[in-house]
């Protein structure tokens, strides 16, 4: 469950908008979902407060390795949700992807 607010967001240079309320988390997924290849899960490391998933995906043709870090507050909500990615190329097509669905995202309802 993702509490009301969640702090995701990036400090990348091509992405620095905060997205944290529970429509704005789930817009973003919806369209990740659509923006990613198929996805091979590397690894995954969880304890009562972390989640920690390795993956590789593309994004179009570009292949692109994330790391996602989510950590739970004392409810188990979610409360921040970090993402790295790998390698440039990859990323900088996520962001491009991502770009197209940005108003959308950041004016999606909490």
């Amino acid at each position: 469950m993702v509490r009301e607010s969640v702090g995701a967001g990036s400090t990348a240079p091509y992405w620095r908008t905060q997205v944290s309320a529970r429509g704005q988390v789930s817009r973003l997924f919806e369209v990740l979902n659509t923006t990613f290849g198929p996805i091979q899960i590397l690894d995954q490391f969880r304890n009562s407060r972390r989640y920690v998933l390795s993956f590789q995906t593309s994004v179009g043709a570009e292949p692109i390795h994330i790391v996602d870090i989510v950590h739970f507050d004392s409810r188990s909500h979610i409360d921040q949700f970090v993402v790295t990615a790998r390698s440039q190329a990859g990323t900088q097509a996520l962001a491009a992807a991502i770009a197209a669905h940005l108003a959308a995202i950041e004016q999606a309802s909490p």
